[in-house]
């Protein structure tokens, strides 16, 4: 059995409140993507699943390092708590900020991927014409030579 002061108990109970306002955060970020990109129910219940895969090990380990891999009622009660809390207040703050930015990155994105399909074509209808360009200089050359073999 491992034992647990108090001491350690009150600073597992504020890291379990900062491990849920993290986890709050974290969420808001594929939120703010759902926002920001119309997705449809199934692309969702993926974000879901790769959310709930990415947080289940976390805590995983952070019931290891915090209580030696026992499961602890306050730990995710904490967690829980610190979870709503930062939804029913910062969320509020942080989401907006994080709808904008990923906004200006996906028009940053488009921009991008318009230059290089611009630059694609413009590179493409110049390789074309010189293709052709030679083509044409290849037959004259090529019937030059048999011409000239044809005289001997």
């Amino acid at each position: 059995m491992w034992e647990i002061d108090n001491k350690l108990q009150i600073l597992s109970l504020l890291q379990s409140l900062g491990l849920g306002v993290f986890y709050c955060l974290f969420y808001d970020l594929f939120k703010a993507i759902r926002l920001t990109i119309n997705l449809n129910a199934k692309a969702i219940f993926f974000q879901d699943i790769i959310y709930f895969a990415i947080i289940s090990p976390l805590t995983f380990c952070f019931l290891l390092s915090v209580t030696n891999g026992e499961i602890r009622g306050y730990v995710f009660i904490l967690a829980s708590v610190g979870f709503f809390i930062t939804r029913l207040t910062f969320s509020r703050i942080w989401l907006p900020v994080l709808e904008t930015l990923l906004k200006l990155i996906l028009k940053f994105y488009r921009l991008i991927r318009w230059i290089l399909d611009r630059l694609y074509k413009l590179i493409f209808s110049w390789g074309l014409a010189f293709i052709k360009f030679w083509q044409k200089k290849l037959v004259i050359i090529k019937n030059c030579f048999k011409k000239g073999l044809k005289k001997q």
